[in-house]
Formats: C-alpha cells, sequence, structure tokens
C-alpha cells in the first residue's frame, strides 16, 4: 500500500510539473516564437543539413545564429513562425564562438527581437528552462518552432583562445541543459526561462573530447552582446587606391608568400589554404593545406574575398601574421620574407 501511494504521489507530481510547464509555455510562446526564424542556405547533400535556427536581435532585422555552412552562400532565406519568407545576409562571423550576424530585409515593419544583456544569466541550477529550435526540420512553414522543456543543469568553463595570441587563453561559464539540444537544426536556436526571458543560445555541436559525448549547451546572454559589440564592427577595408582589380591573384599569393587560397567560388567561400609552396615562407613558418585563414594581420577575414582585401594592404609588409583554425585549434602563423642571415 505504502508503495502505491508514493508511486501516486510522484506521478501526480509528474503531471503537475507537466501541466505548469504547459501553462507557461502557453503563456510565453506569443512573445518568444516570433522573434525566432528558420534558417536554411546551403547544404543538403552529402549529409551537411541545409536549416538551422536563429533569432532576431534588433528592431532593425539583426539575427544572431551560428556560423556553419548553412551560410555558405551570397544568401539565406528566413522563415518566420506565421510563415513569412526573408531574404538575408551574412554581415560579419566569429571565428572564436562559432557565431555569424545576419541582416535581414524587412519589408516594413519592425522585427519582435530579444534584447541583450551584458550581465550574465540570472538563471539558477534547477530553473525551468525551454529550447525553442528548427529541430530537425519540422516546421518547414508557417508551422510552430520545436518546443523541449527542460532544466538548467548548471554553469561550466568554455575554453576561449585570444584571436591574436592563441597562447593567451581564458575560460567563459556557458550553461549546461538536460535537454539534448545536439541534434541537426537546433544550432542557434534559443534557451529561455519559464518567463520567456533570454538566458542564451544554443551553441554549434560540440564532442568531448575525453567522453565523446555530445554537450548540450548554450551561450550566455552576455557572451552573446560582447561578441555582437564586436562583429558590429566595421573590418578593415582598403582605402579606394585598394580597387578588387589591385587586389593579388593566386599566382602573386604564391609567388610571394608561398600558399595558394581556395578558388573564389562565392562572396562567401572560407578562405581555407589550398596548397603551399614547397620552401617557401608559408612552409617554413608551417601553414599547411586545409588550415582556415580567420584572421589576416589582426583582422577578422570570414571569406576569400575579405582574406584577399586585408592581404592588398600588406602588399610591402616583410612580415605577416595569420591565424588559422587547424583540426579545431587555433594556430598563429607569422610569414617572414626577411632571410636569416
Amino acid at each position: 500500500m505504502w508503495c502505491r501511494a508514493t508511486m501516486l504521489l510522484v506521478v501526480c507530481g509528474l503531471l503537475a510539473s507537466f501541466a505548469q510547464a504547459q501553462t507557461n509555455w502557453r503563456e510565453i510562446s506569443p512573445d518568444v516564437g516570433p522573434r525566432i526564424v528558420k534558417v536554411y542556405g546551403a547544404g543538403g547533400g552529402g549529409g551537411l543539413e541545409n536549416y538551422q535556427t536563429g533569432f532576431f536581435i534588433s528592431a532593425e532585422g539583426r539575427v544572431l545564429t551560428v556560423n556553419s555552412p548553412v551560410l555558405d552562400t551570397d544568401e539565406v532565406t528566413l522563415v518566420t513562425e506565421e510563415g513569412n519568407r526573408l531574404t538575408a545576409r551574412v554581415v560579419r562571423t566569429d571565428p572564436l564562438l562559432g557565431l555569424a550576424l545576419l541582416q535581414a530585409e524587412l519589408s516594413g515593419g519592425i522585427a519582435p527581437h530579444f534584447e541583450l544583456k551584458s550581465e550574465f544569466s540570472p538563471a539558477q541550477p534547477g530553473d525551468d528552462v525551454f529550447a525553442v529550435s528548427n529541430l530537425f526540420n519540422v516546421a518547414t512553414g508557417p508551422e510552430a518552432l520545436s518546443v523541449q522543456r527542460g532544466v538548467l543543469a548548471g554553469k561550466a568553463p568554455l575554453e576561449l583562445v585570444s584571436p591574436f595570441d592563441p597562447t593567451v587563453k581564458r575560460e567563459q561559464a556557458v550553461l549546461l541543459v538536460d535537454v539534448v539540444t545536439s541534434n541537426p537544426g537546433a544550432a542557434g536556436g534559443v534557451i529561455v526561462s519559464s518567463r520567456g526571458e533570454l538566458l542564451g543560445m544554443i551553441g554549434p555541436e560540440r564532442r568531448s573530447r575525453v567522453t565523446g559525448a555530445w554537450h548540450n549547451y548554450a551561450l550566455p546572454t552576455n557572451l552573446l552582446a560582447d561578441a555582437v559589440t564586436r562583429l558590429e564592427q566595421p573590418p578593415v577595408i582598403p582605402t579606394s587606391e585598394d580597387s578588387a582589380a589591385q587586389r593579388p591573384d593566386a599566382a602573386q599569393l604564391a609567388r610571394r608568400w608561398g600558399f595558394w587560397l581556395a578558388p573564389e567560388i562565392s562572396s562567401r567561400t572560407p578562405a581555407y589554404i589550398d596548397d603551399v609552396v614547397p620552401g617557401s615562407a608559408a612552409e617554413l613558418a608551417g601553414l599547411q593545406p586545409d588550415d582556415l585563414v580567420v584572421f589576416v594581420a589582426e583582422t577578422s577575414t570570414a571569406s576569400v574575398a575579405e582574406a584577399l582585401a586585408v592581404l592588398t594592404s600588406q602588399r610591402e609588409a616583410e612580415q605577416m601574421a595569420l591565424l588559422v583554425e587547424r583540426n579545431g585549434e587555433l594556430v598563429r602563423i607569422t610569414l617572414n620574407l626577411t632571410k636569416p642571415e
């Protein structure tokens, strides 16, 4: 009798908790849903999804999402909860956190959006949370986004590397949740409290090198606010005399520095190293094929076009610093044209 009574109390408690969660979501969904968009772009073959999630962070149509192959195209399509389709382009990307800032073309009106706060999330372990995203692309039109209910499991450090010196590292706390968000389409979605407050953004998929388990985490709002501040700053653009016609081509780069960039298929083609000339400054510095160039001379370069623009300003330089991503790690490479005596 005691066991039956205990089980009945547990079941009743779970049902009450579930009913409360449904009530909470019904109350906040009218505010949360319109602020999130389904993102569609490149991909769709070779095991690469062509969809993910993003959310508005300004009335003018700024959208924050994860940087992924989905964005490897000149324009992406955003689908709102009401089924409206918007065209958007990539403004800047953050190679450290794997974020991308988009600008949507609004046809009049003001975009409902989340306000990014610079202070750390007040949520505490055990608090109820909702993960809202374009999970598995089950909502392709005017359907509502996928909603997962869970709790905040805790906060843990995420190691970040300085973009200018990869030997300088710092730890930034992220939010861990007990709901499985490391699935296709979820990245770029939001974690909100039971009151609809934005707590963080579901980050790019990451797997533990120790256990092999996928991490279910969110980048907190204060980290996002700092990143957006950086992304809103315009990149270094060569002066008017450094026109596109004067940018170095592949042969010039190979002759001077000793490396070839990947062919520029579109304005969003990532700046991968295609090949390295034997005996060149690039090879001596340790540059390798398939390295992804994310900084040139301490300037963020999210594409071949941006890399060439900065390389133009380095035509007369005898030394040049590159920051490349290699096997998930950031590596600083210093090319030196001055031969040792």
